[in-house]
């Protein structure tokens, strides 16, 4: 409702719940907001408040009429988005905040005079205009006087009318009782007559059972055989069923044999797959290894040079100190500057051996590393085959058991 005029919501099934007053089970009208965050109707809550149910419906928390407040905008417009239909004009898809402006533009109206049968038709709008204006409703007292005589009178012509319409009821009735009593001496003869051709006809009737009975006897009879046959047939049919059932079994039997040996063989695979995977492990340990050692080589290298370098400056010094000495001296001191020369020349030829050998063990590394390549590509061809045929095997396996 709206101001005095009705209307009713359209679809209100999918209006969402949290729109409707938990009170009326109703959409919201004037929403009030409590203290506990809860919307309802301003006039349920209020009547509910003043019953002396001085709690929230929803949470049962206290409350007082002066604790309520209006709900937000945006709640008001929700609500005032839901269609509604105009029970007076019949208008549907209108908005409820534009159901007003509808009634007073829009929505037509009878003046309030229409019950003394004042015709005119219009906007609620136009009718204070009118009613100031209308003759009918000024008239109203002495109408009203006039259209109760005038029901007055109908109610005495509508009694004179019943008393003659009782008479003449009365009239036929008697009428009727005599047609009545003829009708049922021709009745009773009619009757007498249609038991004796009952009669006959239902012995006919006896008759033909009997003879379809016969037929129906015969025709169970020749059904019955022919059950039998089917019986027997179908008998036969499922020995046959059996006997291909078994074959299939067996065949059944088989192909999970071949399964399995498949996958022995491809856990096989595996295994050698992964003891693979372990001897190429093992290979790079043992190059990492042989790069330690040459790292190790190398750093013996740095330090009998930096010893070479070092006996080289102890010439220099041992030179510039032992220039006044004897020759003797000088000649002791030219033997060992050749001894270290010797031995210079001999880690020359060390370091060129170690050169050798670390160049040797790179050519092995890089040969192994060749070969765990050409043995892992080898290992992952004959495992493809080896798939291959296998699933080739399946393929044709297959094959034969669907032919």
């Amino acid at each position: 409702m709206s101001n005095g005029f009705q209307y009713e919501y359209m679809n209100e099934a999918s209006i969402d719940s949290e729109l409707i007053c938990m009170i009326c089970t109703k959409p919201l009208e004037d929403p009030q907001c409590t203290p506990c965050d809860h919307i309802f109707c301003k006039s349920c809550i209020t009547e509910w408040i003043q019953r002396n149910n001085m709690s929230c419906p929803t949470c049962r928390r206290l409350l007082r009429i002066h604790e309520l407040i209006q709900a937000s905008r945006t709640v008001r417009n929700i609500l005032g988005k839901i269609h509604v239909k105009c029970m007076t004009c019949g208008k549907i898809d209108l908005e409820r905040s534009d159901f007003e402006q509808h009634v007073a533009i829009a929505c037509p109206a009878t003046c309030l005079a229409a019950d003394i049968m004042c015709p005119w038709t219009g906007t609620r709008g136009q009718l204070d205009n009118h009613l100031t204006n209308c003759s009918y409703q000024n008239l109203r007292p002495i109408l009203v006087s006039l259209m109760a005589e005038r029901q007055q009178l109908k109610e005495q012509v509508s009694q004179r009318t019943a008393a003659l319409n009782q008479s003449k009821e009365e009239t036929m009735q008697l009428k009727n009782v005599i047609e009545q009593h003829k009708i049922r001496t021709e009745d009773s003869r009619r009757h007498f007559k249609e038991r004796e051709m009952q009669d006959k006809t239902q012995m006919d009737q006896y008759l033909n059972k009997c003879r379809k009975l016969e037929e129906q006897w015969k025709r169970e009879q020749n059904q019955n055989e022919q059950r039998h046959n089917e019986v027997d047939h179908l008998k036969d049919q499922k020995k046959e069923l059996l006997a291909q059932v078994d074959k299939y079994k067996k065949k059944f039997q088989v192909l999970t044999e071949q399964l399995t040996r498949e996958k022995t063989q491809n856990d096989a695979n595996q295994n050698q797959i992964c003891s693979l995977k372990e001897k190429i492990k093992q290979q790079t340990t043992a190059a990492e290894h042989y790069r330690n050692d040459t790292i190790q080589l190398n750093d013996q290298l740095k330090k009998q040079r930096a010893k070479t370098s070092e006996y080289v400056t102890e010439v220099k010094m041992i030179k510039e100190q032992m220039k006044d000495q004897h020759r003797i001296e000088i000649q002791q001191l030219r033997d060992k500057e050749m001894h270290y020369k010797a031995d210079i020349a001999e880690y020359q030829k060390e370091i060129k051996q170690l050169k050798q050998q670390m160049e040797h063990e790179q050519i092995r590394l890089n040969e192994i590393h060749e070969e765990n390549k050409d043995e892992n590509n080898h290992m992952q061809r004959t495992v493809q085959v080896q798939n291959e045929q296998s699933m080739g095997e399946t393929d044709s396996d297959s094959g034969e058991y669907r032919q």
